[in-house]
This record gives structure tokens, sequence and C-alpha cells, in this order.
């Protein structure tokens, strides 16, 4: 019977360290649907920099409204719409992006204005490429019937979808959202089954002192699998080949942060397992002195 009953218990523990392992993995992932860890690695980087610098040097690029000349904001801001809808705290995607319309409705007119008049039958356009302007044509209509046989359109009431500019479909980013949501659900999951697995270690032990000794070498088993694959995953950072040093400089330190964090969690395992297992022995001590 107690054979049987140590065999049931590893069994127990067994699944109990594989769903704490598991536990701790998906917590971990949990932090890239929060704004904090890129905010943190984009300042490190000097991306907010960078991407000021690319605005001033993108043609238009200086028509985005910004605070006091800063991107941080607007990029933060972006940031925190798009995760917060992915996490499902918001239902709707807000990737507005302000910009002075009037301003660059007159950048594309001052455009077509350097384009030469067209001579006498000759075509406006070769293929996609516009050669010259048509001289029954004012600068605001050519650069209408440009943006027309572009499919492009100026932006209305002074803001730009980022979602349009860069195609992403509502389908795609349901899909996200929708995947998002069971992968949460997972981490719910193998935490109510942990403590589940906790509670039954208490229940087939019928004692207080053997509960914790089992829960305490768990969680120390589990503490030292978790540090022990953070150690060594830290020395297997891939690489990617990616043409801007700063983008592969964010993608290690986001790693790295998240490295760290899965360390912290391992250590706090083994600390509260050792804790526990140690605290066994003195349960029931008080009642011992007094017989």
């Amino acid at each position: 019977m107690v054979v049987g009953k140590d065999i049931l218990l590893v069994v127990i523990s067994i699944f109990l360290i594989i769903f704490l392992v598991s536990s701790s993995i998906l917590f971990t992932a949990n932090t890239f649907l929060y704004p904090a860890i890129y905010q943190k690695v984009l300042e490190k980087n000097g991306v907010y920099g960078y991407v000021e610098n690319s605005t001033e040097q993108v043609p238009g690029g200086q028509f985005i409204e910004t605070s006091n000349g800063s991107m941080k904001p607007i990029v933060d801001g972006l940031l925190v719409n798009l995760l917060s809808y992915l996490r499902g705290d918001s239902k709707e995607l807000n990737l507005n992006l302000s910009i002075n319309g009037d301003e660059l409705r007159a950048f594309f007119v001052k455009q077509t204005e350097d384009f030469p008049i067209c001579a006498q039958g000759q075509n406006a356009y070769e293929g996609e490429e516009v050669i010259c302007r048509p001289s029954n044509q004012t600068p605001n209509e050519f650069m209408e019937d440009v943006l027309k046989r572009k499919n492009m359109t100026l932006p209305q009431g002074g803001n730009v979808d980022l979602k349009e500019v860069y195609g992403l479909k509502d389908e795609d980013l349901k899909r996200a959202k929708s995947f998002i949501w069971y992968y949460q659900m997972v981490l719910y999951g193998f935490v109510i089954f942990s403590l589940l697995l906790i509670g039954l270690i208490f229940l087939v032990t019928k004692d207080l002192k053997m509960g914790m000794r089992w829960t305490g070498v768990n969680s120390a088993i589990v503490g030292m699998i978790i540090v022990i694959v953070s150690f060594s995953a830290t020395n297997f950072i891939p690489t990617f080949n990616i043409d801007l040093q700063i983008i592969q400089n964010v993608i290690n330190d986001v790693i790295q942060i998240l490295l760290f964090r899965e360390k912290t969690q391992g250590i706090v395992f083994a600390v509260v397992g050792v804790g526990l297992f140690g605290a066994s022995f003195f349960i029931g001590q008080e009642d011992k002195k007094k017989k």
C-alpha cells in the first residue's frame, strides 16, 4: 500500500514539474504582451532618436505631428494600442498617426510643379513612371490624377491609419488576437492544474509535513531546471541576418531580459522549495516539546 502511494506521488510529481516549468515559461513569454519591456529596450538602444532622424530624411516625414519634436510619445502610443488590442483589453485597434494634412497636400502639389510641361503630343506617363505634366492640368489637378493612377489617397482629417499603410487585414489581426487568447487560456489552465496537483499531493500523503516535503522537493527541482535551461540558453542567443545593427541589438536585449526574468523565477521556485522542505521538519515540534 505504501509502495503504491509512493508511486502515485512520483507520477503526480512528474506532472507537477512539467506543468510548473511550462507555466513559468508561458508566464515569462506573457511579458511580450505588455509595452514596458519594449519601451525599456527602445530607450536603451536609441531607437526613438533613430526614428526621429528617419522621419526627417523621408520625404513627407516632417509632416507627422509630434510633441516637441519627439517621436517617443507617438511610438509608445502605437505600441500600447497594438498590445492592448492583442491582449483583448480594447475591441478596436487604433494605429492612427496625426499629420498636418494641409502642409502634406501643399508638399505634393509642390512636387508636381517640378515636373516639366508635356510637349505637344507627349504622353505624361510611361507605364507607372511620371514623365511630365499635361499643359491643360493645374498642379493640383495633376497631383489628384497621379494619386488616382497609383491608387493612393491623401489622408482625410489629418490622420493616417497605419493598418492601411502596412496592409494589416482585419481577419489577420483577429486571428492573431484569437491565438493570444488561446495562449492565455493555456497559461491559466497550467497554473490551475499545478495548484490542483499540489492539493492532490497533500490529499494523498494525508500529512502536512510529508505534503510540504514532496511539494518542496518538486519546487526545488523545477527551480533547478529553469535556472539551468536559462543559463544554457544565454549562450545560444540566435543572430539574425538583419542589415540594421540597431534592430539586432533590440532583439538581443529583449531576449536577455526574458532570460533574466526566467532565471529569477527559477531561483524563487528553488528558494520556496528549500523553504518548504526545511519548514516541514519543524511542524509538530512545538507539540512534542509541550508533551
